[in-house]
């Protein structure tokens, strides 16, 4: 069984909005086994889906638990109890040196219809997860920052706060 996961291309949501976008966007391939769940042409917040992913590698992941807060989506939202209908998501399960992922869905337009895959799972390494993790995580915020940010806040730095203490700890 196989995971994959990876930034195609990264970009502002207009090209001008550099400095004050609060998430960067852009493309993610993932291919579970043969089922391809993200490709072209479907645009997400990758620094948003960074942090979601590093979450996952330090605790495990379940949908039921998550706030509303899917693995990866288009708005950015991850408010506690907010959510964004376009989506895709699934459980993370850390066992041993074993990551076990399963209950795939996929949500990919605002018709809110989502493909739900039952039977989709994936067993790999811990290692071979967590290298995953970290590059997708360091490419996301390598490309944050090489726009000079004119407005940040406190939700802001706490976001960078914990995502590079777990980008340092997981």
């Amino acid at each position: 069984m196989s995971f994959e996961i990876r930034i195609l291309n990264q970009h502002w949501i207009s090209p001008d909005a550099g400095s004050y976008d609060l998430c960067s966007h852009g493309e993610i391939y993932l291919q579970v086994n043969n089922t391809v769940l993200s490709d072209v042409g479907q645009d997400w917040t990758l620094n948003v889906t960074g942090l979601q992913l590093l979450r996952s590698l330090k605790n495990g992941r379940d949908q039921e638990n998550s706030q509303n807060q899917a693995m990866f989506n288009c708005c950015g939202e991850i408010f506690p109890g907010m959510g964004c209908p376009t989506q895709v998501d699934w459980d993370v399960e850390l066992a041993g040196e074993e990551v076990r992922l399963s209950n795939f869905r996929n949500c990919p337009e605002w018709s809110g219809r989502s493909q739900h895959y039952p039977d989709l799972q994936a067993r790999i390494s811990r290692a071979e997860y967590r290298e995953q993790v970290l590059t997708f995580a360091r490419q996301a915020k390598e490309f944050y920052f090489t726009a000079i940010k004119t407005e940040t806040d406190e939700y802001v730095e706490e976001f960078w706060k914990e995502y590079d203490d777990l980008l340092n700890t997981v």
